[in-house]
């Protein structure tokens, strides 16, 4: 682990809130959740993507494919990681109704979800 990337990445970020640039703001929490996921400091992780699927919701809507899909991602590669159940059952829970929306029942990404779900301890 680098601690002076992750001094870069957190102050990329402070600068792009800064500039109040969205885009910027997006890719700079992409940037540092996937650090953080990367370095296996998934806890650490799930402000940032919890922050930037809230960008993600207003950048193209409450029930975007986009979204279900950040919301999918987020649950597997951070909160099932972290070990926030909770968290994670009511993301993939989201996730699928967003996916309902676009998909098919029987379509590869709700099939997905319905198996994390069921997977996910009680």
């Amino acid at each position: 682990m680098n601690p002076t990337e992750e001094q870069e990445l957190l102050a990329a970020l402070k600068a792009a809130e800064r500039s109040g640039d969205a885009v910027a703001v997006e890719q700079a929490l992409d940037s540092v959740s996937l650090y953080y996921v990367g370095h296996g400091r998934f806890a650490e992780a799930a402000p940032y993507w919890r922050r930037q699927a809230s960008v993600v919701e207003q950048a193209t809507a409450g029930d975007s494919r986009e979204l279900g899909t950040f919301l999918h991602n987020m649950a597997v590669a951070c909160l099932i990681p972290a070990g926030l159940v909770a968290e994670a059952r009511a993301t993939l829970s989201r996730a699928k109704q967003i996916y309902a929306l676009h998909f098919k029942p029987e379509d590869a990404g709700i099939r997905q979800v319905d198996q994390l779900l069921y997977d996910l301890p009680i």
